[in-house]
C-alpha cells in the first residue's frame, strides 16, 4: 500500500514544527512550543485531507470540520478549567502538593470533557455518533 504519502506528510509536519518552535518559542515561551506542535498537527491533517480528497473525492469535510470544532471547544474548556484549578490555592487540602492538585485537576478536566461529549451526543469512547447529517452513514 501507499506508505510514501503519510511519510512525506509526517516529515512536512516535523519541519513545520521545528520552524514553528524557532519562531514561536522566543516570543511565547512554552506556549509557543505547544502552539507549534498543534499547528504542525493541523498542517499534517490538512495535507492528508487534501491528498485523500484528490484520490477518493469529496468526503464530507463540513461534517468532519464541525466535529473537530466541537471537540476542540470541549477540550479547550476542560483544559482551561484544569489550569484554573492548578493556579488557585483553593485545593490546598489535597495531599501530595502539586502532584495531588495535578491529578485532581486532570480528573475534573476529564469529567468536564466527557460530560460535554455526552451532552453533545457522543455516548462512548471509541464509538461513533449516529447522525443524519453524517454523509458516511
Amino acid at each position: 500500500k501507499d506508505t510514501r504519502t503519510p511519510t512525506v506528510c509526517g516529515v512536512a509536519a516535523v519541519v513545520a514544527n521545528l520552524v514553528g518552535i524557532q519562531i514561536l518559542t522566543p516570543v511565547l515561551g512554552f506556549a509557543g512550543l505547544a502552539l507549534s506542535v498543534g499547528l504542525s498537527a493541523v498542517i499534517q491533517v490538512g495535507i492528508l485531507l487534501v491528498v485523500a480528497s484528490r484520490r477518493y473525492g469529496a468526503m464530507g469535510y463540513a461534517w468532519i470540520g464541525w466535529h473537530w470544532v466541537v471537540f476542540s471547544a470541549m477540550a479547550t474548556l476542560a483544559v482551561l478549567l484544569a489550569s484554573f484549578v492548578l493556579r488557585n490555592d483553593w485545593l490546598g487540602f489535597v495531599p501530595f502538593g502539586i502532584v495531588g492538585r495535578t491529578f485532581v485537576a486532570l480528573g475534573i478536566a476529564a469529567a468536564v470533557y466527557l460530560s460535554l461529549a455526552w451532552l453533545a451526543g457522543y455516548r462512548g469512547l471509541g464509538s461513533r455518533r449516529v447522525s443524519h447529517a453524517d454523509p458516511t452513514q
